[in-house]
């Protein structure tokens, strides 16, 4: 995108991007880039720019080209100026925005080659010339969004960052490399979150760096606390002129995002004499001298805690800072009974965005064994009603729907391969699940006080998901710190609530087997009604629907059973679950969490789970799919894959394609 191909006579290019998303970085790597390659870029800031006449703007650009090549002694005039490239960075920050459409002109004017960079809300500027038409400075310019990362580009970065130092892999090195990346790309996304923190790299390097230093310096906070902790310190610090003054704004910060919560303005823009309010009950509260507004408020801006609105309105910046210092604020007062009780309805309605997200953060910041019993507590209140799948004769009717064990096929390719076709069908649905955040109508109607009881199934379902991965979170970040028989519980818990969710399903499935079944016969007419199926060719078509929905929700229920707790660091505690619950299902969740997470393969274990399941179809395809999971992500050797997919009635497939139902585009 910034390089100049030979011939080409002309390069004009505007690039947009939100603070952070790198247009700093990108424009100085281009600069290096041009000048190795014989050119003369020369680099001014928009904020450097007061005139946007042809003479003074010729004389900045000079001045900017002899502090950057003073070895040249000033010697501008004499450059070729086909060899000059115009690199402009953080043109929003031009403080005559009328006069853009005029300084843009008369920078074409001296330049063929042009590079700009300004933040996102630049590429919506609306000119009009003395006629009153719509004028488009940027008319000649190729134009450019800097997007957040989504999950290939982020884990190709924590690739690079682990092979540093590293060319080459010895042959047993890369399953541990691999799982490595796993773990990373693991704290990555749950730092992310669902848009808690911007995806840009200088994000997601500074989570691997923290990883790193985090693990010498937090002894008591997990990764998660003093990461968020971290950057919001780091930014802070930048915008104060006492360093002195940091715990004053984090307390204020602190209180002011409990207000938000409280108030229930969340996310919404306060107006800046509602915040002067909101300042002076913190003076009174704390006991402090006067403060003055604007500069409290252009300390917040400037340390990207808060973003201001139009006429001087605020708001939180991202979502992770409100929920930080609304979860700080409960942890530092979780003595306090109004604020159990608030904790106590916000894990009763974990299946709101901001209320599991609080939960989650208070979990990051505070072990307070009060915590953990309210989310024991709500959980197992979670589909209590119904007994939790077993997999063994309680899917009976399910596994009469197939007859004989499934065959299932594996495509035999490299695991990176594999990993990255995974990554982009991650990235496809990444990006549906965006558009759709953003095109839905934010709920903003909901408090503490709405009724639990009268939620639909789609909402107990995420509450029951959420609970898992937290309850989940907190057993395999605290594995050294809680004592064995609450590690026990937590892990009992997260088992239970994921196959009482199952069991839930399959309940759903059983009382309406005719529904379905007449639901797909219907869509088999329609499909298929140049086509002449018999009865029979009918009814096996809808037992495979039937038996492939189920198995599918298995396979999924049990993996966020296995990526909310497994850790082979809770390995004896694990072994202790299955021997209060030596249930098949309890075995299959067992044998995921050591597929993926544990060293090595847990051949004998899958030998016995194959003749205990022999004739249990639905247990016996997830099995396949599981091991099959494990065969994608991770480097096994071919005499080993013919072995377990001969062991598991899987057929070893060598040629491939991407299936007519990936959300992946196939490419000729």
């Amino acid at each position: 995108m910034l390089h100049i191909d030979d011939g080409v006579q002309s390069l004009k290019k505007v690039i947009y991007g939100a603070d952070s998303s790198g247009k700093t970085a990108l424009i100085k790597s281009a600069y290096k880039k041009f000048y190795n390659n014989g050119y003369f870029p020369v680099y001014i800031s928009g904020a450097q720019i007061s005139d946007v006449t042809l003479e003074k703007l010729k004389h900045l650009i000079i001045k900017q080209f002899s502090a950057q090549y003073d070895e040249l002694d000033g010697r501008f005039d004499q450059i070729d100026f086909t060899k000059i490239v115009l690199l402009v960075d953080d043109l929003h920050k031009f403080k005559y925005t009328t006069g853009k459409p005029a300084l843009i002109h008369n920078l074409a004017k001296l330049f063929e080659y042009i590079i700009i960079c300004g933040d996102e809300l630049m590429q919506f500027d609306s000119f009009t010339d003395s006629h009153n038409r719509i004028v488009d400075p940027f008319e000649l310019f190729d134009r450019y969004l800097l997007t957040e990362f989504g999950p290939k580009l982020r884990n190709d970065m924590i690739i690079k960052w682990y092979r540093l130092g590293k060319e080459y892999l010895d042959n047993g090195e890369k399953n541990e490399f691999l799982r490595a990346v796993d773990i990373a790309s693991e704290n990555i996304s749950s730092i992310i979150g669902k848009n808690l923190i911007p995806a840009y790299p200088i994000y997601i390097l500074s989570i691997l760096q923290a990883m790193e230093t985090g693990q010498q310096e937090s002894t008591q906070n997990n990764l998660h606390a003093y990461y968020y902790e971290m950057l919001i310190k780091s930014y802070l610090k930048k915008s104060l002129s006492d360093p002195e003054d940091l715990g004053f704004y984090l307390g204020l910060c602190k209180e002011y995002c409990y207000f938000l919560f409280s108030e229930k303005i969340r996310f919404q823009p306060v107006e800046f004499e509602g915040f002067k309010k909101f300042l002076a009950h913190h003076e009174e509260k704390y006991s402090l001298g006067k403060l003055n507004p604007v500069t409290v408020f252009d300390v917040l801006v400037k340390g990207r805690i808060f973003k201001p609105s139009k006429e001087r309105s605020i708001s939180v910046t991202y979502k992770y800072i409100y929920y930080f210092f609304v979860a700080k604020y409960f942890s530092d007062n979780i003595d306090d009974a109004h604020v159990k009780e608030l904790i106590d309805r916000m894990a009763e309605r974990m299946y709101r965005d901001e209320y599991s997200n609080i939960i989650l953060f208070l979990t990051h910041q505070s072990k307070n064994p009060y915590i953990i019993e309210k989310l024991l507590e709500k959980a197992k209140l979670i589909f209590s009603e119904d007994d939790m799948a077993l997999l063994e004769d309680d899917v009976n009717f399910i596994n009469d729907l197939q007859s004989t064990l499934p065959e299932l096929v594996y495509q035999n390719i490299d695991v990176d391969e594999a990993r990255d076709e995974d990554l982009l069908e991650q990235e496809a649905l990444d990006k549906i699940e965006r558009e759709f955040e953003t095109n839905r109508k934010e709920d903003v109607d909901y408090d503490l006080n709405e009724d639990v009881n009268s939620i639909n199934t789609l909402a107990l379902l995420t509450k029951a998901m959420r609970t898992i991965s937290i309850i989940g979170l907190i057993t395999k970040k605290n594995w050294g710190e809680i004592v064995g028989k609450d590690k026990l519980r937590l892990a009992e818990e997260t088992f239970g609530l994921g196959l009482r969710t199952l069991g839930h399903h399959f309940k759903m499935v059983k009382n309406s087997e005719l529904d379905i079944v007449d639901h797909v016969k219907s869509l088999i007419h329609k499909r298929f009604i140049r086509e002449k199926l018999n009865k029979l060719d009918i009814q096996n078509i809808t037992k495979n629907f039937i038996f492939t929905l189920c198995a599918t929700s298995t396979f999924g229920v049990l993996k966020n059973i296995i990526n909310s707790i497994g850790s082979e660091k809770l390995s004896k505690t694990f072994q202790e679950l299955i021997e209060r619950y030596p249930n098949n299902s309890y075995k299959l969740a067992k044998l995921g969490i050591e597929l993926a997470h544990f060293d090595g393969f847990p051949y004998q274990q899958l030998e016995q789970l194959k003749i205990q399941n022999e004739k249990n179809p639905l247990a016996f395809a997830t099995i396949q799919n599981l091991v099959v999971d494990y065969l994608h992500m991770y480097d096994v050797a071919i005499e080993r894959k013919q072995q377990i997919c001969a062991l598991l009635n899987i057929k070893i497939q060598e040629q491939r394609a991407i299936g007519s139902t990936s959300l992946v585009k196939k490419t000729s």
